[in-house]
């Protein structure tokens, strides 16, 4: 095709765009574009007939790459940025969607649009709220950016302070009794679990064993021996741990749950080790011996006063289980349902629950559903509701509040964080000391 029937097509294609035939014109602009991609005419025809967000940016950068000078072009990369950006935050590709949305802010700061989708794939509680701010000043009457105002404010005052390992440094906004980085038990309570800890990564403990060792000889201090004599539990050498921890309590002898902690672990390692056995279930044939319980007054029974019921949601079997197990032992009663319809059995057949964890997503009707479901009931209508989901975007949150969700916990989350909130929105009720007369 020569380059004036090349001119030719791109005027049958104006024709069709204009005449509402866009898949002609799509395809005849194409034609046109191949035979004479310099046209820039031609690619910011084509841009405007893409139905892709992302397909008709590129399209128009290569406007401006041919012609800088485009204004039609640079006018049009505003929207065309910030319409491709939404698209990937709602395609799920936040990193994507971070890049587009920043330059889409960049190039049009003025626009309250862009700051509120950015603030919406952006990982920083904080920094989404200094977007949504500036969402505010450009548009003081935006009612989602007051509501995304107020929600980035609460999140960041619950959010905990960043944690680090002590031992390899690996940072995380959640803290951790067991290390996700190093795989270390990090506390002395949990010495039976750091004593046949065979996950942990012996190469990072080494390099974290190091550094605490150079650190003591400026500052030798009690945190410092602390972790050295976990990193030795951790590493199965008990005697050299124990020698460690000696050490921490000379500094901190009034520490008493400390010292408590430490006679249990020097009686554990005088008491005789049972002889390996052959059992294929325990680790290289040797069963570890549990560390001796510390005497304390006798509890009530735990039956003694009925446990407040969490009703689980979810359609997986491990997260159902892990949640239940970890409610029961803080003193809730679990059951556990695997979709919308069994909850809704589960609730006509063993009363009333206090308290629903309930996944966003499920099999036959969606969390957000069961959650107006239970909502609407008279007798429910009241109890905490807190909805698992997998997205953490802004919107997802809105969206769980909308529905009636009491409290949004993101997938995948500690167990520690849902039996705070659980504790927090659905306490257990302690009985009063008993009095004597």
């Amino acid at each position: 095709m020569s380059k004036s029937r090349a001119i030719e097509v791109l005027r049958e294609a104006i024709a069709a765009a204009k005449g509402g035939d866009r898949p002609r014109a799509r395809l005849l602009l194409i034609q046109a574009t191949e035979t004479d991609p310099r046209n820039d005419l031609a690619w910011m025809w084509r841009a405007s007939l893409c139905e892709d967000p992302a397909e008709s940016l590129r399209h128009l950068e290569t406007v401006l790459a041919l012609n800088p000078a485009n204004n039609l072009a640079m006018q049009a990369m505003k929207s065309a940025r910030l319409n491709a950006g939404v698209a990937a935050a709602q395609a799920g590709d936040r990193e994507t969607a971070r890049r587009l949305l920043r330059q889409s802010c960049e190039a049009d700061p003025g626009n309250d649009i862009a700051w509120m989708w950015l603030a919406g794939v952006t990982e920083s509680p904080a920094e989404a709220l200094s977007h949504v701010e500036k969402a505010l000043r450009i548009n003081p009457n935006s009612e989602q950016a007051k509501t995304g105002a107020e929600y980035y404010r609460e999140k960041l005052k619950a959010a905990p302070p960043l944690w680090y390992c002590p031992i390899c440094l690996a940072k995380s906004e959640t803290r951790f009794i067991v290390c996700p980085n190093c795989h270390s038990v990090l506390s002395l309570a949990n010495a039976g679990e750091a004593i046949t800890n065979f996950k942990s990564d012996e190469k990072k403990l080494r390099e974290g064993m190091d550094r605490l060792e150079n650190n003591l000889r400026t500052k030798p201090d009690f945190t410092t021996y602390y972790y050295l004599g976990m990193a030795m539990l951790n590493l199965q050498r008990m005697a050299e741990g124990i020698n460690y921890f000696r050490e921490a309590k000379k500094l901190n002898p009034d520490n008493e749950a400390f010292a408590q902690h430490l006679a249990v672990l020097e009686q554990r390692s005088a008491t005789p080790k049972e002889p390996r056995r052959t059992d294929p279930g325990t680790l290289n044939g040797l069963a570890p011996t549990p560390i001796p319980a510390v005497a304390v007054p006798p509890a009530p029974e735990p039956e003694a006063k009925p446990r407040k019921c969490v009703l689980v949601v979810d359609d997986s079997p491990t997260i159902r289980k892990l949640i239940a197990l970890t409610l029961n032992r803080h003193g809730y009663r679990a059951i556990e349902a695997g979709d919308g319809s069994e909850a809704v059995d589960r609730i006509q057949a063993g009363g009333n629950p206090d308290m629903v964890v309930l996944d966003a997503t499920l099999p036959d009707m969606d969390g957000h559903a069961l959650c107006k479901l239970i909502r609407k009931n008279k007798e429910l209508s009241k109890i905490p509701i807190v909805m698992l989901s997998g997205k953490d975007g802004f919107f997802d949150k809105i969206r769980g509040k909308m529905g009636g969700a009491t409290i949004c916990l993101t997938k995948p989350f500690q167990p520690e964080a849902l039996v705070r909130i659980v504790q927090k929105y659905c306490p257990v009720e302690t009985e009063s000391p008993a009095t004597t007369d």
